[in-house]
């Protein structure tokens, strides 16, 4: 049984037309992972410049902890609005709160 299915592998990977379709698949998910990943960086930098402009609300209308929520959200998709053209899916907003959550607890780690 062993021997069927290693000539029956090899018979396809021999195939040009096989060879074709695993390369631009192969190409197709590199693309994929490229553009999820800066989509990722983008999304986790705009939350970072709305984590700023949330403090410095917070400073100047003296908001604390939670308050800043609505001043960073509001930034945030404004952000988003603007370079997306769209709203933010939920899970943009969910990256956004994680990268926010993250800037909070490095700022209390002395980070």
């Amino acid at each position: 049984m062993n021997s069927i299915m290693e000539t029956i592998i090899t018979t396809l990977i021999a195939n040009t037309l096989i060879q074709s379709a695993i390369v631009v698949m192969v190409i197709a998910l590199i693309g994929l992972l490229t553009r999820r990943y800066f989509w990722v960086h983008h999304v986790v930098a705009i939350a970072i410049e709305a984590y700023e402009y949330a403090e410095k609300e917070g400073f100047l209308k003296n908001l604390k902890a939670y308050a800043k929520f609505e001043p960073f959200m509001k930034k945030f998709i404004e952000q988003y609005r603007a370079d997306y053209g769209k709203e933010p899916t939920p899970k943009a907003k969910a990256l956004a709160v994680e990268a926010m959550e993250k800037a909070v607890n490095g700022e209390h780690l002395g980070k």
